[in-house]
């Protein structure tokens, strides 16, 4: 049996050899490690991207299927026009909401940051409209049946624009506040996580098929990266600023 008896000298190199592979060993697995974090960040934008365009085409069509809802239609005939609303079987008041699932999954991150560090939320959230995540949301409510039958509802729909949240509040009643009038227009302040300007409408039997058409949105406005200017470019059926608020 052979015994190789080794040098001082080549012990030291050994050591210096191992000690150089050492650092070059950790930079690889922390740029792999580096490499894996940013393609996950990379995968969950693209999933959170994916699920943007998707929840806002489904808003979109949840929107237009209330659209064609008319006060004192039956409780089967609201639920064959919005399948993605259904009301109960019996006289009450009744809610639906729209939202993309990242707003449900971030809500209470959102909701921390914006009672103890505000900088940081507006921070984040302004980022988060700018790389193509636009906060947005639908609301059908005080959507009321009485005696089969609907009675009133209320719909919103907000959009963040470029500078701004964006949007319009309707409303479906059997006889409009204002005495005398079938449709009202009015400019109204948003108050919400961003604030901002938008359009409050009235609509009863009264108003023509030209008014109601006042309601129908700009989908592209959910989904854009630059953001809507403003309302009239998230309402584009609006008339001119110059008319009449009551008619």
């Amino acid at each position: 049996m052979r015994c190789k008896i080794n040098t001082m000298a080549e012990v030291e190199t050994k050591i210096t050899i191992g000690e150089l592979r050492w650092p070059h060993r950790l930079a690889r697995r922390a740029a792999s490690t580096l490499c894996v974090f940013f393609l996950l960040l990379v995968v969950l934008y693209l999933a959170a991207l994916a699920d943007e365009h998707f929840e806002a085409r489904h808003a979109a069509d949840v929107y237009n299927q209330l659209l064609t809802v008319r006060l004192g239609d039956t409780i089967a005939e609201f639920n064959r026009k919005v399948p993605n609303c259904k009301l109960g079987k019996t006289d009450g008041k009744y809610g639906c909401l729209v939202e993309p699932i990242r707003n449900r999954v971030a809500h209470p991150f959102d909701w921390y940051l914006m009672h103890t560090h505000h900088d940081a939320y507006v921070w984040q959230s302004f980022l988060r409209q700018k790389i193509g995540l636009r906060d947005w949301f639908l609301y059908a409510w005080g959507v009321t049946v009485y005696q089969g039958r609907l009675s009133k509802m209320h719909t919103q729909f907000f959009v963040t624009g470029r500078e701004m949240m964006l949007g319009c509040a309707w409303g479906l009643t059997p006889e409009a506040r204002r005495t005398n009038t079938s449709t009202t227009l009015s400019v109204t302040h948003i108050n919400s996580s961003w604030s901002g300007w938008g359009y409050h409408m009235e609509f009863t039997p009264g108003s023509s098929a030209q008014d109601l058409r006042m309601r129908e949105i700009n989908v592209s406005c959910l989904t854009s990266f630059a953001g809507c200017r403003d309302s009239r470019e998230f309402l584009p059926n609006l008339p001119p600023p110059e008319h009449t608020q009551y008619w």
